[in-house]
């Protein structure tokens, strides 16, 4: 488990330099370190950031400071299972928060009008033709680090 954590908390930065939408999407090409960059590096511009952004791209962008930290500690070999849940706990929340959130109508549904909220099939089909790299490698390094997370890590 502890080098599926290590490969989790990697893809997890890695998504920082990945597209998360495929290149066919229209008006759509985002990697989140397009987001960072526009962040200026002195205390009182990430201040200003945090303060105007919503929470949700606050959380986002600590999960990938919690995925940096833990990979930083497993190298030292010092793994820490409360770090590894908080950045893979972290991501899947957002994920299920920004689902409920456009299931409950808070917001906008980015499915096209033909296809319903009940049909998983075709909502799965979708999220793959939308979906870059970028997004596959961070949800899915979330859910292994939330794992990894709860099993723990077997010591050498």
């Amino acid at each position: 488990m502890r080098a599926t954590a290590i490969l989790a908390a990697l893809a997890m930065l890695t998504s920082l330099f990945l597209t998360w939408f495929t290149p066919g999407t229209p008006g759509l090409s985002f990697a989140p370190r397009e987001l960072i960059s526009a962040v200026q590096p002195d205390l009182t511009g990430v201040t200003n950031f945090i303060s105007q952004s919503p929470p949700e791209v606050t959380l986002f962008l600590a999960s990938f400071v919690l995925a940096t930290l833990f990979l930083v500690l497993m190298l030292f070999d010092l793994p820490s299972r409360l770090l590894a849940l908080a950045a893979g706990g972290l991501g899947l929340g957002l994920m299920l928060w920004s689902g409920f959130r456009i299931w409950r109508g808070g917001l906008k549904n980015p499915l096209p009008p033909e296809l319903g909220l009940n049909d998983g099939g075709e909502i799965v089909k979708f999220a793959a033709d939308v979906m870059g790299y970028g997004a596959w490698a961070w949800s899915l390094g979330a859910l292994l680090l939330f794992i990894a997370g709860l099993t723990g890590f077997a010591r050498r």
